[in-house]
């Protein structure tokens, strides 16, 4: 199982998304904006990742889209 995020934007202003480690150990939170802004340990993730998180780890990635190719028609 495996869950997957990307933050990117075609602009410089990518919304935001953080993350988070529950300090019990019971897992990891995927947010576009922390929900406890009284001490949690949110960690933004960049603009233009690609975000894979598992049971066991969290990869970061760098994101960018191939451009898109038009065929012209005759």
């Amino acid at each position: 199982e495996s869950l997957h995020a990307v933050r990117y934007a075609t602009d410089a202003h990518a919304p935001t998304l953080y993350t988070c480690v529950f300090r019990n150990g019971g897992g990891r939170c995927l947010m576009s904006d922390p929900f406890d802004r009284d001490g949690g340990d949110w960690q933004p993730i960049p603009a233009s990742s690609f975000v894979t998180i598992t049971r066991d780890c969290m990869t970061i990635r760098p994101f960018a889209p191939e451009p898109v190719r038009l065929a012209l028609a005759v």
